[in-house]
């Protein structure tokens, strides 16, 4: 993470309106700061922890309420090694994601604050999934999705699943992963090797890659149906 003497006062509570939210995930609102339009506030919906809690298996509940915070989630995944200790400079390990800047106060509750891209218009950027279905330059977009795979291998990032409504085309023409930090699963084994840790990120650019290419052709099949299967 890096923290910018600029930014607004965290501690200050900032007064957001559900209704005034620029994009909803399954369990987030996602906020334009009102005191800096280049920042993003992420807040959970009222509910969704708890929510996401009660759909886990009787055996997984027994964790603390913070383990089911997407915010929290995301927070922790900033924390990563690849993160902590980069490989590489800094230039180059936020060139496709976000930085974050810790915590706000809200009207919601507590919010994560992050970059906010924006398109030439100052508004949202437009994600991959949105790209995909409005034009047939695949091709283009598979240029910049290997520029993404060759940046995930050179730092080591770690990542979950990357869905294309994740991805957002900024000004800059590069992509940049907005939500999905982190690694799958509770044991961090990916973490304890090299090895491990490579391996881990081909096989997530390759179900991304899978993932396009099957968003990009209509959603035919279902996908966990070619998820399994490894194609299309």
């Amino acid at each position: 993470m890096t923290i910018n003497p600029k930014l607004p006062d965290f501690n200050e509570t900032v007064s957001l309106n559900e209704s005034g939210a620029f994009a909803e995930g399954g369990n987030r609102l996602c906020f334009v700061h009102p005191q800096d339009a280049r920042l993003c506030i992420k807040v959970s919906k009222p509910g969704a922890v708890k929510k996401a809690r009660d759909a886990k298996p009787l055996y997984k509940r027994a964790r603390s309420l913070s383990a089911f915070d997407d915010n929290m989630g995301e927070f922790k995944a900033y924390h990563q090694s690849a993160i902590r200790h980069p490989r590489v400079s800094q230039e180059r390990l936020w060139a496709h994601l976000p930085r974050c800047y810790g915590w706000q106060n809200t009207s919601l509750g507590l919010g994560l604050v992050s970059d906010f891209y924006q398109n030439e218009n100052g508004e949202a950027a437009a994600s991959l999934e949105h790209l995909l279905i409005n034009t047939d330059l695949l091709a283009s977009y598979k240029k910049k999705l290997l520029e993404f795979s060759d940046y995930l291998r050179e730092t080591g990032v770690l990542t979950k699943n990357i869905l294309p409504h994740n991805l957002v085309l900024a000004n800059d023409g590069r992509l940049k992963l907005i939500d999905g930090l982190g690694r799958l699963g509770f044991i961090p084994t990916v973490e304890w090797s090299e090895k491990a840790r490579r391996n881990y990120i081909e096989r997530r650019i390759k179900k991304m890659f899978l993932r396009v290419e099957w968003e990009f052709n209509g959603r035919e099949r279902p996908w966990n149906e070619v998820e399994k299967k490894g194609r299309l």
